[in-house]
């Protein structure tokens, strides 16, 4: 990995801005709470791992499976670069960022039936490898999922994971998506808990209509406990509903204030923690604001997309 030389990381510890930019185009990009010497030791882990990670590949030939994580990978089954292209230009456009260092394999290990693909990785110092179904290896589709989006997706989530933006984790990785639909509603679903509630409550709510058509006489049809299951559903799917409407609402105040000082508002807000992004949809004067901010990840920030004709200090 050219752009993680020693010369690079000894440029990082120096505080030299264009490397930590141009890191940040490859999709290393500095945490909000991250100090510029955990950052320096993650990306130092993150180069160890991945020479370690083509070693045990190389030694396993090209026929031969490797183990990682229990997922056997094959090295003739490895994505092409050639097929990052798209989802790089994806990733480049919504958030500033191209990468393509990650790993990545085509395989039908273990995916049910309608699992098109992940990627997995390490929260220490992200490292990563993709695994997505061998019928990408001929086609862009495959039922509804799209090779580029499903990639870019995952993309977006590991050169985000310095960040702790529990409420916007997914808002951002679903604007990588085709479908206005899915930009919209993917990022409701912030953790397995609320795909949970919702998909329960839908179970619950089914449930109860069914018992109620076919068991129970038509007068005891709101005979308890019906009514407090129904109202338990409800309450569970306004809860995630409420919740994810107030989140976009703040994220699409955010982007607004935004457009007037910098090119890309959304690479902004990618690079923000979930309390910048609050406070910038709340702020009544937003330069005054962004000019204090003079920490090396808001260097990084104003040097690549700061708005010429209305520049931050």
């Amino acid at each position: 990995m050219k752009f993680l030389s020693d010369k690079k990381i000894a440029l990082l510890r120096d505080g030299d801005l264009v490397t930590f930019v141009d890191l940040d185009d490859h999709g290393f990009i500095l945490g909000a709470d991250e100090s510029i010497k955990d950052f320096i030791n993650r990306l130092t882990e993150l180069r160890k791992n991945i020479a370690d990670f083509n070693d045990d590949l190389k030694g396993a030939g090209d026929e031969e499976p490797f183990l990682f994580y229990d997922v056997p990978l094959i090295k003739k089954d490895e994505i092409p670069k050639s097929v990052y292209k798209s989802c790089k230009k994806t990733c480049q456009d919504l958030y500033g960022f191209s990468i393509d260092w990650v790993p990545g394999f085509y395989t039908n290990h273990n995916m049910g039936i309608l699992f098109a693909g992940c990627a997995m990785y390490s929260y220490k110092d992200f490292f990563a490898v993709f695994i997505i179904r061998k019928s990408f290896q001929k086609s862009e589709k495959w039922g509804l999922y799209s090779r580029t989006e499903l990639m870019a997706h995952e993309l977006t989530h590991i050169a985000h994971i310095g960040f702790k933006t529990l409420n916007y984790e997914e808002v951002f990785a679903y604007q990588t998506s085709t479908s206005l639909f899915r930009r919209v509603v993917g990022g409701m679903f912030r953790t397995p808990k609320d795909t949970y509630l919702i998909v329960g409550s839908m179970l619950v709510l089914l449930l109860c209509q069914i018992v109620n058509m076919s068991i129970r006489p038509p007068e005891a049809v709101w005979d308890q406990p019906m009514p407090l299951l129904f109202l338990l559903a409800f309450c569970s799917v306004f809860t995630v509903l409420g919740r994810y409407t107030m989140n976009l609402h703040r994220y699409k105040k955010a982007m607004d204030k935004l457009r007037s000082m910098f090119t890309n508002p959304g690479a902004v807000l990618f690079r923000c923690s979930e309390e910048e992004i609050e406070t910038i949809a709340s702020i009544k004067h937003l330069k005054p604001f962004i000019d204090a901010q003079t920490d090396t990840r808001w260097k990084i920030i104003k040097n690549k997309f700061q708005n010429p004709k209305n520049p931050a200090r």
